[in-house]
């Protein structure tokens, strides 16, 4: 066996072993507000603004700690949406606040990317325990929610597992 795919073995097991071994029960209760068109920011929380846009646009914004930029690549081939520095946001409820924004601002300006809340859920859950567990750390501190990765995140027996 490759040691790549020992690792991702006990990589998984050590996953699995540590959230079945957690009883966790969880309400969620919504933080953010979407804000007005003439904002830049897209939407606000308890802890800063949520910026959605291009590269160029993201670039240009001036952010403060708290501040969250998640870039639009709806319109590639395989449509995206990245939130930057994604490894730093360890709350549950934070994590939900976003995606449900990201969900909303696919609402306001559709397009052709389709991601389910659940799958990015668990997608992002993933990235972020890759990056604790310092595995592939350049590409887990960024969770990328592009469209051909819907079926690999899309698994209720996952969900189910890790409470998500």
């Amino acid at each position: 066996m490759k040691k790549s795919t020992k690792n991702r073995i006990l990589f998984t097991s050590i996953l699995l072993m540590l959230i079945l071994s957690y009883p966790y029960k969880h309400k969620y209760k919504s933080n953010y507000v979407i804000l007005d068109e003439s904002d830049d920011a897209f939407a606000s929380y308890s802890e800063g603004l949520i910026y959605i846009g291009n590269e160029e646009f993201l670039k240009s914004v001036d952010a403060c700690d708290g501040d969250i930029l998640i870039l639009d690549e709806r319109n590639l081939s395989d449509p995206n949406i990245c939130i930057y520095n994604s490894c730093e946001i360890k709350d549950k409820d934070l994590r939900n606040d976003i995606l449900e924004v990201v969900c909303f601002y696919e609402e306001m300006y559709p397009s052709k990317w389709d991601r389910s809340i659940e799958s990015m859920r668990l997608e992002w859950l993933c990235h972020n325990a890759s990056y604790y567990f310092n595995y592939e750390t350049e590409r887990s501190s960024e969770v990328d929610l592009n469209n051909e990765d819907e079926e690999k995140y899309k698994s209720k027996v996952l969900n189910r597992l890790l409470r998500i």
